[in-house]
């Protein structure tokens, strides 16, 4: 509970606190309404939090990727989306896009999610330590999910790019 409020202090000012919060509501427990619950709150941050158009656009992407859905809640779930962007008059992401992520989603979830991990961590790991080596690189394209998302949380405490890859 300590750590997920540090964390929603620092998603703030930081778009990676919104992955790593992303990841750990994906592993808590709980049914489809929990899980509606927790991603339109962190939703809401994104908006709140007045993200430019990019960054709301790339971590709605990894948030809708990662707290899949059933059919009945993700429909009141892009209800939501719609009215969230009423009240702080932006459209970010349309409902055209929000279509197209769902079929995609529909069609490859499993990659899509392997995909957005690795890109968020690579993004991650050269926001804190600069370019990647090739090796850092590859380690990262041929990681599995389970490991990524180890390896995304190990990032708040590396004090060097190893410490992340490194158990």
């Amino acid at each position: 509970r300590e750590r997920r409020d540090e964390l929603l202090g620092m998603a703030r000012h930081n778009p990676f606190a919104v992955v790593v919060l992303t990841e750990i509501d994906s592993a808590a427990a709980g049914g489809p309404e929990t899980r509606l619950a927790r991603k339109t709150r962190l939703l809401r941050l994104l908006y709140e939090y007045t993200y430019g158009e990019a960054d709301v656009n790339r971590l709605f992407t990894f948030i809708d990727g990662v707290l899949t859905l059933p059919r009945a809640q993700a429909r009141r779930f892009n209800e939501t989306v719609d009215a969230i962007e009423k009240e702080y008059d932006v459209a970010y992401v349309t409902s055209v896009e929000r279509i197209g992520i769902e079929k995609g989603l529909e069609q490859g979830r499993g990659e899509g999610r392997h995909e957005g991990l690795r890109q968020a961590l690579s993004s991650q790991l050269e926001r804190r330590f600069g370019p990647l080596p090739p090796a850092a690189r590859e380690r990262v394209q041929t990681a599995s999910v389970d490991t990524l998302q180890a390896w995304l949380l190990r990032v708040l405490d590396a004090a060097r790019l190893d410490d992340v890859f490194e158990a």
